[in-house]
């Protein structure tokens, strides 16, 4: 997955400190800071924690559907963790367990449970998987208050107002979106789509294709349904809609399931009919596609 700018989403709630004993009160294991975070870059940032025994320590990130971890063999007090290989416009949640060794028997304290305080970036995606997008918008504009030009959050703004029917607000947002980060593949589903539904049918080839080409195997982690596939999708109805037959069926053959379609020379089947004529097969298609896997589309 291609990495994009500067745009790695960070916050962090302090959840408290759950801390073990053994034996003695002095053999307990705890956080005597709160995790902080510095040197973010556009794929990478530092963990940094204390605590009152050195020990070792097990670390955790996650970005919602994804879990990844780093084990740190070393006894520290002071520890900087440093994860690698992330990637921008994801919001992350961390959580460090200790975990150390006294007279042979394992103690472990869960300590702090990451992520962030007020993340209204997920609130706003969680409104707009609930179908309230108005609410969405209001979340995600409050989170563009702090970060402005974040692109993910942008484009993110322009769903929520093609889903409410404001199609050239959404279109500026999307547009905007493309002078900070053109690669970012959110906004170039939007236009997509936008340009479909606006019956500008070129634009739309052009921005989908584009998607396609960047990003064949796309999947936006905060709403499944939009990924690379919708793009093909879109763009089968659209070559539908101009007489491109032939594309539109090379886009349904990536999309389709083989256990319910085949087509021979003469006759296209789908679910068990029987279709002598290709329009007809493509739009039933379109039609299976949409109820079965993309419910949401417009």
């Amino acid at each position: 997955m291609k990495k994009f700018g500067l745009y790695l989403i960070l916050t962090i709630l302090f959840f408290g400190c759950e801390t073990v004993s053994y034996v003695a009160d002095d053999e307990k294991l705890f956080f005597t800071t709160d995790i902080s975070i510095k040197n973010i870059t556009e794929d990478s940032l530092t963990v940094i924690f204390s605590v009152n025994k050195a020990s070792r320590c097990h670390l955790y990130y996650c970005d919602g559907y994804n879990t990844d971890s780093v084990l740190v063999q070393e006894f520290r007090q002071n520890h900087e963790i440093t994860l690698n290989d992330l990637y921008a416009g994801i919001h992350y949640q961390i959580e460090v367990r200790l975990t150390e060794f006294y007279d042979s028997l394992e103690i472990t304290s869960i300590g702090i449970t990451a992520a962030t305080a007020e993340n209204n970036f997920s609130r706003g995606w969680q409104a707009f998987r609930d179908g309230e997008f108005e609410t969405a918008l209001s979340f995600l504009n409050t989170y563009n208050q702090s970060n402005p030009h974040d692109p993910w959050t942008i484009s993110s703004q322009g769903w929520c107002l093609l889903q409410t029917g404001s199609y050239q607000e959404a279109r500026e947002k999307f547009l905007y979106c493309d002078t900070l980060l053109a690669s970012e593949p959110l906004h170039l589903l939007g236009l997509t789509l936008l340009e479909q539904i606006t019956e500008n049918y070129n634009e739309a080839l052009t921005f989908g294709e584009s998607l396609l080409l960047l990003h064949p195997q796309w999947q936006f982690l905060y709403f499944t349904q939009y990924n690379s596939n919708l793009a093909r999708l879109i763009l089968a109805e659209t070559s539908l809609i101009m007489g491109d037959f032939e594309k539109s069926i090379n886009l349904l053959d990536q999309l389709l399931p083989e256990n319910i379609f085949y087509n021979n020379s003469e006759s296209w089947v789908l679910e068990g009919v029987k279709y002598n004529n290709l329009e007809a097969f493509i739009i039933a298609a379109l039609n299976f596609l949409k109820s079965e896997f993309y419910s949401s589309f417009p």
